[in-house]
């Protein structure tokens, strides 16, 4: 997703400080651009609200492991990629919806909503099982 010049965030369900995101994914060697925690969900989109909405944090495309997630995208009209536990495929699957986003957001020309510029995507990680 680097080399098609995305933007990786984290949004995450849990209340832990996005600076633990950041520390606990960089030691994995992957460097994120922001993090939306519960807490900034809250402040931002509310308790009354989906469960995750990436539109309000400029969050193009969604990726999940939940299929509630997927129906919210659909309710709500934010696009959602679900990643299965049990997919070796997910990467492709992911890198696919990545470039089809790039290839629609470059095709619609000028007027567009910011034409050529790449998508955020982001990544719910579960956290260990120490956490």
């Amino acid at each position: 997703m680097l080399r098609r010049d995305c933007r990786i965030w984290i949004y995450t369900t849990s209340f832990r400080a996005p600076q633990s995101l950041r520390g606990w994914l960089g030691a994995h060697g992957i460097a994120i651009e922001g993090a939306v925690n519960q807490d900034r969900h809250d402040r931002v989109v509310g308790r009354q609200g989906p469960s995750k909405y990436p539109p309000a944090f400029g969050i193009d495309l969604h990726v999940d492991d939940s299929p509630g997630v997927a129906l919210e995208g659909s309710r709500h009209r934010f696009d959602v990629v679900v990643v299965e536990a049990d997919d070796l495929n997910w990467a492709a699957r992911v890198l696919k919806a990545v470039d089809a986003r790039l290839a629609s957001t470059v095709s619609k020309g000028p007027g567009s909503p910011a034409p050529g510029l790449p998508p955020r995507a982001v990544h719910t990680p579960r956290p260990p099982a120490s956490e």
